[in-house]
C-alpha cells in the first residue's frame, strides 16, 4: 500500500496541497488551487502565468484608462473542441456600460454580457480554460499573449490599429423593409409624422414590414428581380414587373410592396390591386394620385406608362380576364385571407396568367368542405 501511495499521482498532488504548493503536469494531476497564490494551472504545467499575469495586468490598465478597443482569443486546445475563437469588447447597454463576450463555435456564436469589473476573471478563465494565443488591442498600442512551452508577450507593431476606444451600443437599429417616416404609411394612417405608430397601429406596421420581406423574398428567389434587371439594363428598361394584389381593401400592403420593389430594389413595377368595395378603389386611387405614383395617362385617359400603382372594382373569380386593366401577363400574384372560395378563384387566375410568384393565405371566416 505505501509503495503506491508513493507512486500515486493523487496522493502527489494531496500531499503539494496540504504543503501549500500547486501541483503541475509532471505530479501528475492538475486543477488544485494552491493556498499561496491563487493560481489554477493549465494541463500543459507551466504555461506561461508570470506572461498571462502581465497580459491581465495591461487589460485592466486599458479599461481603467478607456483605452481599451477589444481583445480575441485563439488557439482552444480544452476540452470543447467547438470553440474556436473569443471576442471580446465593450458595449452600452441601459443599465451602463458592459463587457460582451461572444463565445464562437465552429456552428453557432453564443454571446454573454459581464460587469466590467469581471473584465480581468473572464480573461483569466478563459486562458486557463485552454485559449494559448490572446491579442489585445488598445489606442496606444496593440498587445499579443502566447502561451505554451515557451510563452512570450509582446507588443506588436509599430503603432495602434485603432486610434480610437469606442464604446459600441448594444441596442442597434434594425434594418427593416419599409422605413417607419414612409409617406404612403403616413397617409394611410399607419405612423404619424415622427415615423411612430398611431394608436392600435402598430401590429399592422409589423404585418406590412414582414409581408414585404416575404414578397421581396419570393421576387428575387424566383430569379424574377436578376431577370427584370438584366433585361431592363440590355433594353434601357422596357420590361416591367406586373403585380396583382387580389381582396386589397385598403391597400395597405399593396402600397408597401409597390414602393418597396420599384424604390428599394429598383425594378419597374406595375401593380394593380382588385377591390368589390367601390369606395375603397375610389380612396386608394386618390391616395396613389397624392403620392404620385399612379400611372401616367393621355388625355383620354388611357395609359403611357408601363409602371404605377391603381386599383380598380371587380371580383377576383374575373380577375385578369374581364377587369379593365388587369389582362396579360402576371409576374406576382397576391392574395391574403380572401373570403370563402376566393381564394381558390385567385390561385386559378394566377396559375392561367402565369405568374411565377403566387402568395395566398386563405380566409378564417370561411370553410370550405
Amino acid at each position: 500500500v505505501r509503495g503506491i501511495l508513493r507512486h500515486c499521482p493523487v496522493a502527489q498532488a494531496v500531499r503539494l496541497q496540504a504543503a501549500g504548493r500547486a501541483p503541475t503536469a509532471r505530479h501528475g494531476v492538475v486543477g488544485f488551487v494552491s493556498s499561496s497564490s491563487g493560481v489554477l494551472p493549465d494541463k500543459g504545467g507551466d504555461i506561461g502565468m508570470q506572461q498571462l499575469e502581465e497580459f491581465r495586468k495591461v487589460l485592466a490598465q486599458s479599461i481603467a484608462s478607456q483605452t481599451f478597443v477589444k481583445a480575441t482569443l485563439s488557439l482552444n486546445k480544452g476540452d470543447d473542441k467547438t470553440l474556436t475563437n473569443v471576442y471580446m469588447r465593450l458595449v452600452s447597454l441601459k443599465g451602463g456600460v458592459s463587457l460582451q463576450v461572444k463565445l464562437r463555435h465552429k456552428t453557432n456564436d453564443v454571446t454573454k454580457n459581464f460587469g466590467v469589473e469581471q473584465a480581468d476573471d473572464v480573461l483569466r478563465d478563459l486562458l486557463l480554460g485552454g485559449f494559448r494565443q490572446a491579442y489585445l488591442f488598445t489606442s496606444t498600442g496593440d498587445w499579443q499573449l502566447k502561451l505554451g512551452k515557451k510563452p512570450w508577450l509582446q507588443r506588436v507593431g509599430k503603432g495602434p490599429t485603432f486610434e480610437t476606444a469606442t464604446v459600441e451600443k448594444h441596442d442597434r437599429a434594425k434594418t427593416v423593409p419599409v422605413k417607419k417616416d414612409a409617406l404612403f404609411l403616413q397617409l394611410l394612417g399607419i405612423t404619424n409624422e415622427q415615423g411612430e405608430p398611431r394608436p392600435g397601429k402598430s401590429d399592422k406596421l409589423k404585418q406590412i414590414q414582414q409581408f414585404v420581406s416575404v414578397v421581396n423574398r419570393a421576387v428575387e428567389d424566383s430569379g424574377l428581380g436578376r431577370e427584370l434587371r438584366l433585361d431592363n439594363k440590355m433594353s434601357h428598361g422596357t420590361r416591367a414587373l406586373r403585380l396583382v394584389d387580389m381582396g386589397c381593401g385598403k391597400g395597405y400592403l399593396t402600397f408597401a410592396a409597390h414602393c418597396h420593389l420599384s424604390d428599394v430594389c429598383g425594378l419597374r413595377v406595375r401593380t394593380q390591386g382588385v377591390e368589390v368595395r367601390q369606395q375603397l378603389v375610389d380612396d386608394t386611387n386618390e391616395w396613389s394620385q397624392q403620392l404620385d405614383i399612379a400611372p401616367a395617362g393621355d388625355v383620354d385617359g388611357h395609359e403611357v406608362d408601363e409602371t404605377g400603382l391603381s386599383f380598380v372594382q371587380g371580383y377576383i373569380s374575373e380577375a385578369l380576364a374581364r377587369i379593365p386593366g388587369t389582362a396579360g401577363p402576371t409576374d406576382v400574384l397576391v392574395a391574403l385571407h380572401a373570403c370563402d372560395t376566393a381564394t381558390d378563384d385567385a390561385i386559378r387566375a394566377g396559375i392561367s396568367a402565369g405568374a411565377r410568384v403566387i402568395i395566398v393565405a386563405p380566409c378564417c371566416h370561411k370553410e370550405l368542405r
